[in-house]
């Protein structure tokens, strides 16, 4: 049976907080020959039951005891996080393993599981003592394929899994059903694995390359169906940056930045595309609505930023939450960061790779992640020093361990100049957001008002930084990356000695990949949490 039927979706939304049932009210399934493992059923899964295969990745609630005792030795549903496994990988007790291929998508049920099949002879202490039987009250939310790792595929076999989902997104999006649709062009894209190609700074083969740029524009859309702006705007800045002149990539992005309020950005991609296209009536089209929306700015807009720049801001010209940075509505950005051995020596040391995600504070900071996020989509070009506005290729110039890591510098590229979308410099937005705790994305500087465009990522709380740098955002996946980085030996200007550290590549990111980056960011920290806690106990 395929239970990654529900396209990625549980089958079943409903998460069930009542108590267990009575002991008298359980009609136990025997599940091994021995007896070692059973399941009574509580509530029964909607429609046809649906079980998982082993090798899937299961998502659960679950609440377990020791029988007698008074409270529950563990319980996801207190943590109000749902635990993930795959099923048969070893990652659980065998009981779980056991128990899970015979609970459906939707099902609650009461496992209980032998010592032989739990924690055996010597328990788990102090929570479970040996020779326990345990009792766990399970609900199976979502079964899904786990994906393999692209390292193991052959090309033909990650063209045909891309060629797959693109066909299923084109069937998705012509039932109208755009969110299911653009998660197929997603998948799509990722079994393109453009970044093999960029590693080697190979050519991406012309099919490949066809089913990376319509995926990329058809998701683009599906986000434009759903009025969700900046995953439209990022997706066709992708497919721009494949084909610089693709006319449906430039008026997607258009419309989305036109949504976005960012109108001088919009302007630019749809003045773009009626150049390439004269008489693309939608271009036309847009073009009229960007006009009036300039019209109603100029009727509305009372003050402009100092010098005359920046007449259209993303939030308007004044903070919103400027305490309180929204975590469900700002954007996110991502870096991965590349260290590669200074001189090429690979005999001693070793390159590494990794990716960092951060919130972006355009409500609290808005000048300030208007000029960050467009120095990450990297499609502009100075006006004070001529330099192109891009993250992408430059270095990580100077690291502190414990303490930060620092870059940005897109004109020299050596952490003595910068350039910002606004001139030379700008402004210290506000100095409010304070440096209390580790992941604090800020501006670098020279002094007050002095910021361009270099930043940098904090390691740890930093209160010495208070008030003397503008903090517009926090890493919310990656501190690992980052304190790696940060650990790396230094030369006498505190730039790593034996790597070469550089941004390969960065982008805004959809919202869902980056909730989904929070959420395995926190399973590992609970992981490691738990190892800790093993450790101490044992």
């Amino acid at each position: 049976m395929d239970a990654s039927s529900s396209d990625d979706e549980p089958v079943v939304a409903v998460e069930d907080d009542a108590p267990a049932p009575e002991e008298t009210d359980l009609v136990w399934e025997t599940l091994t020959d021995d007896g070692g493992v059973k399941k009574a059923t509580t509530r029964k899964a909607l429609g046809v039951p649906k079980y998982p295969d082993p090798g899937m990745e299961l998502k659960v609630h679950y609440t377990g005891i020791v029988p007698g005792e008074a409270e529950p030795f563990d319980c996801s549903r207190k943590r109000k996080t749902a635990f993930t496994f795959e099923l048969g990988g070893g990652s659980v007790i065998s009981g779980w393993d056991v128990a899970f291929q015979r609970v459906a998508i939707g099902e609650r049920a009461i496992v209980e599981v032998a010592p032989a099949y739990g924690y055996g002879a010597d328990g788990h202490p102090p929570t479970i003592p040996p020779n326990a039987t345990l009792r766990f009250d399970v609900e199976l939310l979502k079964a899904t394929k786990k994906k393999r790792d692209l390292h193991m595929m052959k090309e033909d076999e990650k063209l045909a899994a891309a060629a797959g989902h693109k066909q299923k997104g084109l069937d998705l999006y012509a039932a109208k059903d755009w969110k299911a649709a653009r998660r197929e062009f997603a998948e799509a894209i990722h079994y393109c694995d453009a970044q093999a190609y960029s590693r080697g700074d190979d050519v991406m083969p012309a099919e490949v390359g066809a089913i990376y740029l319509s995926a990329h524009l058809n998701a683009s859309q599906c986000a434009l169906h759903t009025k969700e702006w900046p995953a439209a705007a990022a997706y066709a800045t992708r497919a721009v940056r494949a084909d610089p002149a693709n006319v449906k990539g430039l008026y997607r992005r258009g419309v989305a930045r036109s949504n976005m309020g960012l109108l001088e950005e919009a302007r630019d991609d749809l003045r773009e595309a009626a150049r390439l296209d004269p008489k693309n009536r939608a271009v036309r089209a847009e073009w009229t609505k960007l006009k009036q929306k300039f019209a109603d700015q100029a009727k509305a807009q009372k003050q402009t930023f100092a010098g005359g720049f920046d007449k259209v801001s993303l939030f308007g010209d004044k903070p919103s939450n400027l305490l309180d940075p929204s975590k469900t509505e700002n954007p996110y950005a991502f870096f991965r960061l590349r260290a590669v051995p200074r001189g090429g020596d690979e005999t001693t040391l070793e390159p590494f790779d990794g990716v960092v995600a951060v919130r972006v504070f355009s409500d609290a900071c808005p000048k300030t992640a208007k000029n960050f996020l467009a120095l990450v989509e990297g499609s502009r070009r100075g006006r004070a020093l001529g330099s192109k506005l891009a993250y992408a290729g430059t270095p990580i110039h100077r690291v502190a361990k414990d303490f930060m890591i620092q870059g940005g510098d897109v004109h020299r590229k050596d952490g003595t100049s910068g350039e910002s979308i606004y001139g030379k410099t700008f402004a210290d937005e506000h100095l409010k957001l304070p440096f209390d705790a580790p992941g604090r994305l800020a501006m670098a500087n020279r002094g007050p008002d002095a910021n361009h465009s270099q930043f940098f990522v904090t390691c740890d709380s930093a209160p010495h930084c208070d008030g003397k740098y503008v903090v517009f955002g926090e890493l919310v996946a990656g501190m690992s990356v980052v304190k790696r980085v940060a650990a790396l030996a230094v030369d006498d200007n505190d730039a790593p000695k034996d790597f070469s550290v550089v941004i390969a590549e960065c982008g805004e990111l959809e919202r869902e990949k980056a909730e989904a980056m929070i959420e395995e960011e926190a399973a590992k920290q609970r992981a490691i949490d738990d190892m800790k806690r093993r450790a101490a106990e044992a």
